[in-house]
């Protein structure tokens, strides 16, 4: 969604800009008056919540606060996509509901119903964003994702947005997508991070240096140092990143001290558990609650001040799905923030992912440039896994994508 042109005496998003800078007391209070009222409506509105709360012998009037959170179970995916239809409200309008799907890098996409308030909500969110990196939607955009059709871009002129097709990133038309950033001209950028990072690393490779932005945002996907750094590089500008789902349980996005990513206080309440996975509960979709939500991404939550004056928690040390790991043949898993850091040596190395279907094994897709030797990688990645898993290199000219588009840098197919 490019989020529609929101007026700033919209009444959502006059609400978010208000509650912006908070103190500590205020964010805690404004959150558990919200959290009464969504626990409210889930007991009496949500089938699943009605049978669940009878089944754990929990009464609304006992979730008063973010703290009494833990007596509810935490759901997960699997049990949304079994018990859909008992997670939407019986108060909304059948008429009235409108249906968003996940991106489905993790399996079959997931349906997720909303309603036209829902919709604006999420546009205000979007709209706070883009201003806490100095832009705004009416001053125009370039759009990596979705909404293009078949399409490889096209211009939006509801939203005065040019969009970039995910699924047309190749060496045809990224030439063509380069050329319209220089005859458009707009000085923002939205997007995911591993098909921005290729037209910024196109700019390098070819010597333009004269396409500047003001800011680009991130979203969708994790994103990884060297893309950051190579998007400002070409582009003279600060990268924002910002995290949300389709499930409307949570959303953050960096300030401009770029030391985490500012969660939304009026948006979701998170928590993290031992493995720092982190457990959303939405305050705002009322179509389609979830509570204790297992998001399957890792992450930590800061509660200190940011130097930027904002006492909001931020999201810290992200490192993505919880499934982007590789398990050798012991079963330790290796993470995804050792394996990228070696990849990152290789400044020569375009895209990269890597597969694996059983433990002790695994694939290693590569587009790499004509000047790098599959060699020094090849040391590289064997080194750091030491023998514990035997990999298997294939260089290709380029890497398909999943879902929407998006890149997934890890792609485990062993059954947890």
């Amino acid at each position: 969604m490019l989020g529609a042109k929101v007026n700033h005496d919209d009444w959502f998003y006059s609400r978010l800009k208000r509650t912006e800078y908070l103190s500590s007391s205020e964010i805690e209070e404004m959150q558990n008056e919200q959290l009464r009222r969504m626990i409210k409506h889930c007991y009496d509105a949500v089938p699943f919540y009605r049978k669940s709360f009878g089944e754990h012998s929990i009464r609304p009037h006992q979730v008063r606060c973010r703290e009494d959170l833990e007596r509810l179970p935490v759901i997960t995916r699997e049990d949304v996509v079994e018990n859909h239809r008992y997670f939407i409200s019986k108060k909304i309008p059948k008429d009235g509901i409108m249906t968003r799907y996940t991106g489905g890098t993790t399996g079959k996409p997931m349906k997720m119903m909303i309603t036209g308030r829902e919709r604006m909500i999420d546009n205000a969110r979007i709209t706070k964003q883009c201003a806490m990196a100095g832009m705004s939607m009416q001053d125009g955009q370039f759009h990596v994702g979705p909404n293009t059709g078949n399409m490889p871009w096209r211009y939006d002129r509801k939203n005065n947005a040019v969009l970039f097709s995910p699924l047309h990133f190749d060496d045809r038309n990224i030439g063509t997508f380069t050329g319209l950033l220089k005859s458009y001209g707009f000085r923002f950028m939205r997007g995911f991070p591993s098909l921005i990072y290729l037209l910024a690393d196109h700019c390098r490779e070819n010597g333009i240096s004269d396409i500047r932005l003001d800011a680009v945002i991130t979203k969708s996907e994790q994103l990884l140092p060297h893309w950051r750094k190579t998007i400002e590089d070409a582009f003279g500008c600060r990268v924002f990143d910002q995290y949300a789902q389709v499930e409307m349980v949570a959303s953050a996005m960096e300030c401009g001290s770029h030391s985490g990513m500012h969660v939304e206080p009026s948006f979701g309440i998170i928590e993290t558990d031992k493995h720092n996975e982190l457990i959303a509960t939405s305050l705002v979709n009322y179509a389609m609650p979830l509570l204790r939500y297992r998001t399957g991404d890792i992450g930590k939550v800061a509660k200190n001040r940011c130097s930027c004056g904002r006492c909001s928690g931020r999201l810290v040390e992200f490192q993505g799905r919880k499934c982007d790991m590789i398990i050798t043949k012991n079963g330790k898993p290796v993470n995804f923030s050792p394996v990228m850091s070696r990849i990152q040596r290789h400044q020569n190395i375009r895209e990269c992912r890597f597969v694996q279907e059983d433990k002790g094994s695994l694939r290693v897709d590569l587009v790499i440039r004509k000047h790098e030797s599959l060699k020094s990688i090849k040391r590289s990645l064997n080194s750091l896994f030491d023998g514990e898993i035997e990999l298997y290199f294939n260089v290709v000219s380029s890497i398909q994508r999943e879902g929407k588009g998006k890149s997934r840098f890890i792609i485990s197919k062993i059954q947890s």
